[in-house]
């Protein structure tokens, strides 16, 4: 418990989009300086993730990603 009270302050978490419309733990994720990523605009989420990177760095922060595992099974994008 107290390992995660300290790490969690050096951390920046990536959640998918969706999780802002769960109530209260969407906005407690987000004001908390995590990041919510667009997974359906390519675009987007690859400057949300160079965005990422220039805080981690700037800041010296870990970052934490949950991978979910959805597959795409008729290969296209």
């Amino acid at each position: 418990m107290v390992i995660g009270s300290v790490t969690l302050l050096m951390m920046i978490v990536l959640g998918k989009r969706e999780l802002a419309w769960v109530p209260f733990f969407g906005a407690f994720f987000f004001h908390a300086g995590n990041v919510l990523i667009n997974r359906k605009s390519h675009r987007a989420a690859r400057q949300t993730l160079s965005a990422i990177i220039v805080r981690v760095l700037n800041k010296g922060r870990s970052f934490f990603v949950f991978p979910e595992g959805t597959r795409n099974r008729s290969h296209q994008e």
